[in-house]
């Protein structure tokens, strides 16, 4: 339907109309939408690109059909047809625009969550980076470096791409201008992805890909009450890891079975669709095979297992990122409630007490003697 307007105005463009003021807004308003679908349009949902001429398009075709209308009947039919399909649009639409709505509310929460908490560890000379400012940079009292450089002159005027993240990366958000060397370079204190701990974005891949970015930083976990679950944020390691991992010649092209696996791990643990597993397995496999990142692969592993009730296994397999990295939180904090159902004690403390070292966000109401 909103594609189909651009026939409307070039169909007037070539008619003999005698409002020349009606004839340049539909042509200016046609050059318009052929340039924003010509750049690929917009990476949010419902066109919010097409707003600014949709409200000129529209009065122009009633002007154009009322001037050139003698009957009443008629310029009433086409009222009723114009109402009637604005309705039927609205409700072809509604779960979809629901849908967005609430994710975007939840996004505004969850960002806001983030900031406030980070104020309240860190003081006004700390860093945080995140590829959506929106309501972070609005209540983050520290410095910001907004990763896609939408509000970083720097980015904005020195993007440097990364060959292996490319159009083979699953990722929902398209924006291509970053530059993580100068990311790494401002020696952010924090580092956020708007999904929690899997990346969205082709800066956020670039980012996380990178070996300097498991060298530097770790998971933490944060618990929202507000919104009942962990959050994952990354922080600044006071040393460097020492990674067990013996790859020869590093690739990022991990990056790509860690998406695909998550995505579909996420879909495992919402439908319990056993015919997910294998490929879920494979893509673990082939992660854990190139001995770069063989964390990320153990820890899909764990996720899995421990979703499928296999608690022995789920535990071995994060005990196996939690001894490459004492201070993964996803590691640890699994251990402890695989420790609870185990009912081992001694283990359940441990870990808890680990977990409240590397994550004191992650169990705020827990006094531990």
């Amino acid at each position: 339907l909103l594609y189909g307007l651009l026939l409307i105005p070039l169909f007037i463009f070539f008619r003999k109309e005698k409002n020349s003021l009606l004839r340049l807004t539909l042509v200016l308003s046609a050059f318009y939408l052929v340039y924003i679908i010509y750049i690929g349009g917009d990476i949010l949902p419902h066109n919010r690109f097409f707003l600014p001429v949709l409200p000129l398009i529209y009065l122009s075709i009633s002007t154009l059909v009322f001037s050139n209308t003698t009957k009443q009947s008629l310029k009433i039919l086409l009222v009723l047809i114009i109402i009637a399909a604005s309705f039927i649009k609205a409700d072809y639409q509604k779960d979809f625009i629901k849908y967005t709505r609430e994710h975007e509310i939840g996004l505004v929460k969850k960002m806001k969550i983030y900031a406030e908490y980070l104020n309240e560890r860190s003081d006004e000379n700390s860093t945080a980076t995140v590829s959506t400012i929106g309501s972070f940079g609005y209540y983050y009292k520290g410095n910001l470096v907004d990763m896609v450089g939408l509000t970083d002159k720097f980015i904005a005027h020195n993007p440097i791409e990364v060959k292996e993240i490319d159009e083979n990366i699953p990722v929902g958000w398209k924006e291509r201008t970053y530059n993580i060397d100068y990311i790494f370079s401002r020696k952010p204190d924090f580092i956020i992805f708007p999904a929690g701990y899997k990346p969205t974005a082709f800066p956020e891949a670039a980012l996380f890909s990178d070996q300097r970015f498991v060298n530097q930083y770790y998971v933490e976990l944060l618990y929202s009450s507000e919104l009942n679950q962990m959050l994952p944020f990354f922080v600044k390691r006071k040393s460097m890891l020492i990674s067990n991992d013996t790859c020869s010649n590093y690739s990022r092209k991990w990056v790509i079975d860690f998406i695909k696996g998550n995505n579909l791990l996420l879909e495992f643990i919402k439908s319990k669709d056993e015919s997910l597993i294998d490929k879920i397995e494979e893509y673990a496999q082939s992660i854990i095979k190139k001995r770069c990142r063989t964390e990320e692969g153990y820890l899909m592993i764990g996720l899995l297992r421990f979703h499928q009730g296999l608690f022995d296994e789920s535990y071995k397999n994060f005990y196996k990122v939690y001894m490459n990295d004492p201070l993964n939180s996803f590691s640890i904090y699994y251990l402890m409630l695989i420790s609870s159902k185990k009912d081992d004690s001694v283990s359940l403390t441990k870990f808890t007490r680990k977990l409240k070292e590397v994550s004191p966000g992650a169990l705020p109401n827990m006094v531990l003697q």
